[in-house]
């Protein structure tokens, strides 16, 4: 099959492109590919000359796509991290010898709990691999994986989004708080909700699960912390009468790490799953599917 305007195109200008889109900038792009401004200034020309198009658009300081640069962005992303695959790999995977870079979107306890036997079995198998794990957005997660930004989402996923799934391990919640708190000496819903609370919300607003169990029976709590990261938890409960309600398996780490205890929560609340999520353009990849094993038993 030909393929004559492909025939044309320089396949480098295309990984400029994307460094262009991705960064905003000629200069921050230039760095990203180590070559110089001018170089990358010049490339900017050729990709404006092939695609008849200003692409990137002066705007103050920076730079802003253009409507016909928006809208290769995407499928660009996609198209780049596949040819990735097809070039360095062929269709194989060997993880002795691989340089690859794995990219999850994480909420921050997995990273404490599950990044360290993840990685010891990285290091034991494939010492060349990397692993960068970011912090979970759940907003617009689906489109980062569309673009190869990462590779795995792993949270807790009550959304039905066009993605592969897999369970990584059933969760429950359970309680933390300082050793020798008051609300230990009549463990109950009405002592629960006597003294303030922490809440783990990566926006600073809205309810969590307790509250939305809480209502029903007619009890409110004070939440009178919201912190964005679960692994603030354990110093700031061992420090005041904050009660949080976390993962179990969190909890018992903590309390082997400060002067908290673990109680379970005195009113019934239900469990969740943590999941890993993955888009279509890996799910075949012997790469992707090798990693995926390795989180997997890493979460067991």
């Amino acid at each position: 099959m030909n393929h004559p305007t492909l025939a044309r195109m320089d396949i480098n200008l295309l990984v400029a492109l994307d460094a262009l889109l991705s960064e905003g900038s000629v200069s921050r792009a230039a760095q990203a590919m180590n070559i110089s401004q001018p170089a990358m200034s010049q490339t900017l020309g050729r990709l404006r000359d092939a695609f008849d198009d200003p692409l990137l658009i002066r705007a103050g300081r920076g730079m802003v796509p253009s409507a016909l640069a928006e809208s290769l962005e995407l499928p660009l992303r996609g198209l780049l991290a596949q040819l990735e695959v097809l070039v360095s790999e062929r269709g194989r995977f060997e993880p002795g010898t691989s340089r690859r870079t794995f990219r999850i979107s994480c909420l921050d306890h997995y990273s404490g709990l599950h990044l360290p036997g993840l990685m010891q079995g990285l290091e034991r198998v494939a010492p060349h691999v990397d692993v960068v794990a970011t912090p979970l957005g759940y907003d617009g997660l689906a489109e980062r994986l569309q673009r190869g930004d990462i590779d795995l989402g792993i949270g807790v996923f009550l959304d039905s989004a066009d993605l592969f799934q897999a369970k990584l391990h059933d969760e429950e919640f359970a309680c933390i708080l300082r050793a020798g708190h008051p609300a230990l000496e009549d463990w109950g819903p009405e002592s629960f909700v006597r003294y303030p609370h922490g809440l783990i919300s990566t926006t600073g607003r809205g309810k969590g699960a307790v509250d939305r169990v809480l209502e029903p029976l007619g009890l409110a709590r004070r939440v009178g912390l919201r912190v964005p990261h679960f692994m603030a938890t354990g110093p700031v409960a061992q420090s005041s009468d904050l009660i949080f309600t976390v993962a179990r398996r969190l909890a018992a780490w903590l309390t082997a790490t400060y002067d908290v205890v673990l109680r379970p929560p005195p009113v019934e609340l239900p469990g969740y799953t943590i999941a890993m999520r993955w888009h279509r353009r890996v799910h075949d990849d012997p790469a992707h599917r090798w990693f995926r094993d390795q989180v997997r038993q890493s979460a067991a």
